[in-house]
C-alpha cells in the first residue's frame, strides 16, 4: 500500500520560506539583483513586489515558475527546493552516466 503524504499548514508555509530564501540566494550567486529577474522572466522593470514575495515565501510558486528560476539561475532544483545544500553550477553534474573529462 503506498505511504500517504500530507503537509501541514505549518510545513507548508516552512517550505514556502525555505525554497523563498533559497532562490534568494541563488539569485545572487548569478549575479541578478530583483530588478534583473523581473526584467529577464516577465520583460517588467518598475516592480521587485513579485521576487520580494516570492523570496519571503508570500507567494505560491507553480512548478513551472519552479522550472524558470532553475534556468535563470543555473541553480538545480534540489538545491532551490532544499533537498540539497550544494548549488549545482554544472547541471549535468547531478544526471546519471555523466562523465567529468578535464
Amino acid at each position: 500500500m503506498a505511504k500517504k503524504v500530507c503537509y501541514s499548514k505549518r510545513d507548508v508555509k516552512e517550505i514556502k520560506a525555505m525554497i523563498g530564501l533559497n532562490l534568494a540566494a541563488a539569485r545572487r550567486n548569478a549575479g541578478m539583483t530583483q530588478t534583473d529577474v523581473m526584467k529577464a522572466l516577465w520583460n517588467v522593470t518598475n516592480s521587485r513586489n513579485r521576487i520580494s514575495e516570492i523570496e519571503t515565501g508570500k507567494k505560491d510558486l507553480t512548478l513551472i515558475d519552479l522550472l524558470l528560476f532553475h534556468e535563470l539561475y543555473g541553480q538545480s532544483l534540489d538545491y532551490i527546493c532544499g533537498l540539497s545544500v550544494e548549488p549545482e553550477i554544472d547541471m549535468m553534474a547531478g544526471t546519471v552516466n555523466h562523465m567529468v573529462t578535464q
